[in-house]
Order: structure tokens, then sequence, then C-alpha cells
């Protein structure tokens, strides 16, 4: 079954997804029904057309007797949008009608055939890329001249601007096709009335300054720091297209840390895995609207020996998993960065490679959790970081800890150091949620 998260990437464009909200009016619906793994209905099109739609949810496959020859197209994509916002809109079906099991039957296509479509597929992701970049590129220069405007008004002038004038630019880019970089300039308003506003302020403006010189010269970058550039304008990758072309690497992941949080009503989670035999971190980042469940459990402590797929970039971090099943763990002994100092050194030569990463994984060894006012890790050389928790997880930490070296996982983000576990008699202690 896929969930919310999943409809972007089934989606042929971004503009056939635009097109499929626009269809979730129940009143242009009729026959709405469900049945074991299927679920099937009738939409009417603007003019006197009734098209049927049927989903196969079970192996993501859909139906439509439209004419648009790209598929799933708007109206498929907007029946499976229906089902995961409200499910008590379908009725259940006893029996699945003939016209939904035919037309999910699967296409039967020649080795020739398969080659001619994969390449027509591909011909069409190129124009749409084209397409979709020219649309940017405009956006691109609108912001270029916010930044200039901000840069002579001054931050304290852009701190006092009303709701409007924060929601008019961020307008303007979504329509320009930057609704990444517009959810970014909704979220720095939120930030008006923090305590360290000028920091939150003045290190935005710089990401998105440098956001905007690159794609002035989108070309002259790495092929991977250009999907890094491409992402965080809000271009999005196909699932499918990353399991397809993306490199697979198998290996023994223990899940290490879990954040869940929402931003916008939307809910996300993030999960962090280990891979203990090539030392390296995964982010698995789900997405859910409403009740919706995120797919897979992922708990802390858990091991998994599975196959992941790398999301392409400058520093590969945020993947998909393949496939893959839960494994006894056995004791673990992770071994991170034994001083302040060497995490330091990795996380700046990580924001040298991708500089908009957001969020960095951290494991530290051999460091001590303290409160002095405030809750710090202390190496062995007597450096500290500063945390950002407080509360039942900040006490949990000091009392896991029992104020002995330990080995600490977390986020690195501009405040400091959220650690999400600790490593203690070989088992993984979750600090989160």
């Amino acid at each position: 079954m896929f969930t919310t998260d999943d409809i972007p990437q089934l989606a042929p464009d971004p503009a056939t997804l635009e097109r499929a909200y626009r269809l979730l009016s129940p009143r242009r619906w009729s026959g709405v029904t469900h049945a074991d793994t299927f679920i099937w209905a009738e939409c009417r099109s603007q003019g006197a057309s009734r098209y049927r739609v049927a989903w196969d949810l079970a192996n993501r496959h859909a139906y439509s007797n439209t004419p648009i020859l790209r598929k799933p197209d708007k109206y498929a994509l907007a029946l499976a949008i229906l089902w995961l916002r409200d499910k008590t809109l379908f009725k259940h079906g006893t029996e699945v009608p003939d016209w939904v099991r035919e037309g999910l039957q699967p296409t039967v296509l020649s080795a020739a055939e398969l080659a001619t479509r994969a390449d027509q597929q591909a011909e069409q992701r190129r124009r749409t890329r084209e397409q979709r970049l020219v649309a940017m590129q405009d956006g691109v220069q609108e912001l270029r001249q916010w930044l200039v405007d901000v840069a002579r008004q001054g931050l304290g002038a852009l701190q006092a601007q009303p709701a409007t004038y924060w929601e008019a630019i961020a307008a303007r880019l979504v329509d320009q096709k930057l609704a990444a970089v517009a959810n970014r300039i909704r979220q720095l308003r939120d930030k008006c009335d923090a305590p360290n506003w000028i920091t939150a302020f003045a290190q935005e403006i710089a990401d998105l300054h440098l956001w905007v010189e690159a794609f002035d010269r989108l070309d002259e970058l790495p092929e991977a720091l250009q999907d890094d550039v491409l992402i965080y304008g809000g271009v999005r990758l196909r699932k499918d297209d990353i399991l397809a072309d993306g490199t697979t690497v198998k290996d023994q992941w223990l899940v290490v840390g879990r954040v869940m949080g929402e931003e916008n009503k939307l809910r996300f989670r993030r999960v962090w895995l280990w891979g203990t035999q090539q030392n390296r971190f995964a982010l698995l980042l789900d997405f859910a609207w409403g009740d919706a469940a995120f797919e897979g459990d992922w708990q802390p402590g858990q091991l998994y020996e599975a196959a992941l797929v790398y999301y392409p970039s400058a520093y590969p971090q945020r993947a998909l998993f393949k496939e893959g099943a839960l494994t006894p763990a056995p004791a673990v002994a992770l071994t991170g960065e034994s001083t302040v100092a060497a995490f330091l050194d990795s996380a700046a030569l990580a924001i040298g490679q991708q500089p908009w990463l957001g969020v960095i994984p951290a494991l530290l060894s051999w460091v001590t959790p303290v409160q002095n006012p405030r809750l710090l890790l202390v190496d062995q050389a007597r450096q500290t970081l500063p945390l950002v928790m407080s509360g039942p997880a900040g006490w949990k930490l000091l009392a896991a800890s029992g104020g002995q070296p330990v080995t600490v996982f977390g986020e690195w983000q501009e405040a400091g150091l959220t650690p999400l576990s600790l490593i203690r008699d070989g088992q993984v202690v979750s600090l989160a949620e």
C-alpha cells in the first residue's frame, strides 16, 4: 500500500499532480467504492464525459479510460488522494467489477516496445525538466530582487513587515515553481518573534543567496550538486526512478534514531540508520497527511539486513528502502568521533560539499552529558558541544549516562546538537518521543 508521501512520486510530472488536487470535490465523483485492495469510481470531467478510474493499491497500479497518454493521469491521482484523505467516502463493495479487473491487467510488451517506451519516458522527463527550469528561472530572478531589497532595507525592516508582505512574495514564488523556497520564506516569517531572530534571518538569507548564485551557474556545477540545487528549489525526484537508476547499498542497518513532527499540517518522520559494515549513515524521510500511517515501524535499536538506494547528492544522505527484513540485533559497539573538534571538522566538510543539508547526523564517543547550567556534551579534551533539548529527554540523557562517558547519536543543526539516542551496554536507548 502506498502513502501520501508516494503520491508526488507516482505523478508523471508536477503539473499533473497540481491538476489532480483540483478534482478532489466529492461532487465530481460517483460510485466511489473499495473492495479488497481495489478502489474505483467515475469522475465527471469539465464537459459531459464521465471517466472510469481504478487502483490496485497493493501493486500501485492505476487505470483510467481517459484519452490522456501519461499515466497515472490527474483522475487516477485524485482518486488515490481521496482514498488517503478520507476512506469513509468509499462504500464497501462485495465484488470487483469486470471493468476494474480488466483495466488493471498488466500489459505485456515486447523487449523492443519496452525499450521504445523507456526512451519516450526519458525524453519526456528531459522536456519536463527543461520546462520546469525555464519557469524556475523567472522565480529565481524574483527571489534575487527580493534579497537585494532585504539587503538595502536591513533585517530590522524585514522583521517589521506584516503577514501580507510575506505571503505576497511566497505566493509569487509558488506561481513560478519555487514552492519549496516559498515555504522556507513562510517559515522565516514565523521566526520574527524568536529571541534569536537576527541569527535565523541572517542564516536563511545567506542560504537563499547562495542558492540563487548556484542556480544561475547550474550547468557549471557537478551533476550531483545540480540535483541538490534543484531539490532545494522544489523539484521532486520520482521514487521509481531513484530505485531503478540509483546505486544499491547492501548492509546491516541499525536504527539509531527517529524524529517525528509536523510542519504546515504535514506530518514527517526522520529515521536514521547506521550501516554497520560500511560505517555510513542513511536517512529515511517520510511524510503523511492527517491520520495516514507511516510505512514501516523503524524502532531505535532494530537491525535490518537490507538494501537501500541513496538519492543523488554531492553528500548522499537521504535514501529509500528497497528490500530487506528485520533481523535479530546483537549487542552493538558503535564508534563515533572521539572529540568535539573532530566532529565539527566532519560537519564543516559535509556542509562544504552540500551547503543546504539542514540536518547533519552526529555520532560522538567518549562524551559526558553535563548541565552547567545548560545541557552540554563534554569530551576528553574538555571541549563542549551545546545541546538543544529540555524536559524529560534532557533528564533521561543525564540519568542514562550516569555521569559517565557514553556514545551519543543526534542531529546537528544551527542551534546545536539534539541527542536522539545513546549507546549503553551494547543497546540503543532512545531519548526522543
